[in-house]
């Protein structure tokens, strides 16, 4: 069953930064777009790196290691190096109470829905690894 697990709270990241994560052994990237949160993996599949620690420009943060850049909102990688998205997850804001949607390994998500972070009401992002346009 899914359930939303506190990470942060909005005091503790300010717009335009990324925060490591971990909870129940899974490492996510939480990142603030000027008052709405999203969270992806933090961690790179090209060589195994953390994307949190990558500078945010607008929805796009670049990988430190190697300059892939990677959507903050959907996982999506935009640049090689990299081929592979990473994973996006549900986040709720509840008071100043940043909450992620942790799921149970298997249960996949791919109904996308306006962005609702920070109204109170829950919106979806697409919950697994995407092969890109990049090819190979």
């Amino acid at each position: 069953m899914a359930k939303f697990l506190k990470v942060a709270t909005t005091g503790e990241l300010a717009p335009g930064q990324a925060k490591r994560v971990e909870v129940d052994g899974k490492v996510i990237a939480l990142f603030n777009l000027e008052g709405s949160y999203h969270a992806i993996d933090d961690t790179c599949l090209h060589r195994g790196g953390p994307l949190s620690k990558g500078p945010v420009d607008g929805e796009v943060v670049t990988y430190p290691w190697h300059g892939s850049k990677f959507n903050v909102k959907s996982g999506d990688v935009l640049t090689p190096p990299a081929r592979t998205g990473v994973s996006s997850y549900r986040i709720r804001v509840s008071g100043s109470d940043i909450k992620w949607k942790w799921r149970p390994e298997g249960i996949v998500c791919d109904d996308q829905s306006a962005d609702l972070t920070g109204t109170g009401r829950e919106g979806w992002v697409r919950e697994s690894p995407k092969a890109s346009h990049l090819g190979g």
